[in-house]
């Protein structure tokens, strides 16, 4: 790899393959054939299995690291895979990162899944603030704001079914967060 910054653009590029692509049949558990990738979208396997290792967001991973044939995101699909989680009861609070603009919107309606298969929560305030913070396009200035969902709450309700999986990553994924759910974090 030539450089940080063609890594990045490629790991990018990885994502949308692994997350959003329509037009490829993924195997069970949302795994993409490496062989493929490299074949078909100019990836090398030094690339991919770079891409995997330095990924600090810790965003996919390899079925087997011995022969690196099969890949797949560990969350963030909008293409309808079964990535097999179980389901599991969330720590007492999770949190989201967003955009002030959407705020009154979201803390009217809760948090809705959108075009992806799973809302997704962090566990920390700080990784909610980053990733809140990476819809930021250049030259804009978006103020990133941090909810507290009172998940434990929420998962214990008996008059709802709210499921939760935590993804490998740390990142927890469920259906919805109604408003009644919602806090704004404030540190």
């Amino acid at each position: 790899m030539e450089n940080q910054r063609d890594l990045k653009k490629l790991g990018q590029k990885l994502a949308y393959l692994l997350r959003h692509d329509k037009d490829y049949n993924f195997r069970d558990g949302g795994w993409r054939y490496s062989s493929e990738l490299t074949a078909n979208h100019g990836f090398t396997l030094t690339d991919l299995i770079d891409i995997v290792n330095l990924d600090d967001k810790r965003r996919f991973e390899w079925e087997d690291v011995v022969t690196y044939s099969w890949i797949r995101a560990v969350q963030g699909h909008s293409v309808n895979v079964d990535l097999h989680y179980k389901s599991a009861t969330p720590p007492d609070y999770l949190y989201h990162g967003t955009s002030e603009k959407v705020l009154k919107q979201i803390l009217s309606e809760g948090l809705k899944k959108m075009n992806r298969l799973y809302v997704h929560l962090s566990p920390d305030p700080k990784t909610a603030y980053s990733i809140g913070g990476r819809k930021k396009k250049k030259g804009t200035i978006t103020d990133v704001v941090v909810l507290r969902i009172n998940a434990f709450k929420m998962w214990s309700d008996l008059s709802h079914n709210y499921t939760f999986f935590e993804a490998k990553n740390g990142i927890w994924l469920t259906d919805e967060v109604p408003p009644e759910y919602l806090e704004l974090y404030k540190s």
